[in-house]
């Protein structure tokens, strides 16, 4: 087995992994999401509990969520590499660093170009750099094509708050400038009414006592749970209603769309929210 050292700017060393990789396991739905993207669905051998893209990465076994990892399945697995991004995951590559199992992770996307980076280099640490810049070129047609949709509305853009329900547990939160999703909201002609915030997310509650009014709010059920009515979605209503904020236009994703750190959202994402904001 042919194995070359790749270094990790996270983790500030050289990853020894083997060229090409043929077992990995992915601790991030977008990363899942890019393998499968790739056309290599095959050598993911297993998951984060959060990887449904594609349909087919839902079949793979389950390691892991953003904050726990099951050691003694990984080590049954026998991956060749873990893959993972920063973030609240940080503890979970901590972990799996001193078990001494190899891990490479990538960083958080903060904007949508991110994604399409964190593509390259995947594709590169995997040894298939072809498969990826095919689909990374794939990528920059499909901003391409956005934007050609969203230049009329260049000084008109609507102010758009985004709220993220992670469950009763993780609550409510929206996203700032240093997030992707708002990065994707200015592709498709809006603009977050959170974008002065510097953080990449803020309590929802927060932002309610800061605002009176927005064109549109977008409640995306991001607890990766499906519902035709999420339980969080009546607590956002009444929230609204009690700091007296006034709505335009009420968008509701379901499942996880803008949260998604993938090259779906790229392809697929960006036209759903183009298509609920200006059609």
């Amino acid at each position: 087995m042919v194995k070359e050292k790749i270094f990790n700017e996270i983790l500030g060393k050289h990853i020894e992994i083997p060229r090409p990789v043929k077992k990995v396991i992915s601790l991030s739905s977008g990363l899942t999401d890019t393998i499968f993207m790739m056309g290599l669905g095959d050598i993911v051998i297993a998951t984060d509990a959060f990887s449904n893209k594609p349909p087919e990465a839902k079949s793979k076994p389950k390691v892991a969520s953003y904050t726990h990892v099951n050691i003694d399945l990984i080590r049954k697995l026998d991956p060749e590499l873990i893959i993972s991004i920063t973030g609240v995951q940080r503890r979970v590559i901590d972990e799996i660093m001193s078990q001494g199992l190899n891990i490479y992770p990538l960083p958080m996307p903060t904007n949508i170009a991110d994604i399409i980076s964190n593509t390259i280099v995947l594709g590169n640490v995997l040894g298939y750099s072809e498969h990826a810049r095919r689909l990374a070129s794939k990528l920059y047609t499909s901003i391409q094509d956005i934007s050609s949709k969203t230049q009329r509305v260049e000084d008109d853009r609507l102010k758009v708050l985004v709220v993220l329900d992670f469950g009763p547990v993780g609550g409510f939160w929206s996203p700032g400038s240093s997030s992707h999703i708002c990065d994707a909201v200015w592709l498709v002609g809006g603009e977050c009414i959170t974008d002065s915030i510097g953080s990449a997310y803020m309590e929802f509650e927060e932002v309610l006592r800061k605002i009176d009014s927005v064109d549109i709010i977008i409640y995306e059920n991001a607890s990766y749970y499906s519902s035709d009515r999420p339980l969080g979605l009546e607590k956002v209503d009444k929230l609204l209603d009690k700091f007296n904020v006034d709505i335009g236009k009420r968008i509701v994703f379901r499942e996880e769309v803008l949260a998604h750190t993938g090259p779906w959202l790229i392809v697929e994402g960006l036209n759903l929210l183009y298509k609920n904001i200006w059609e």
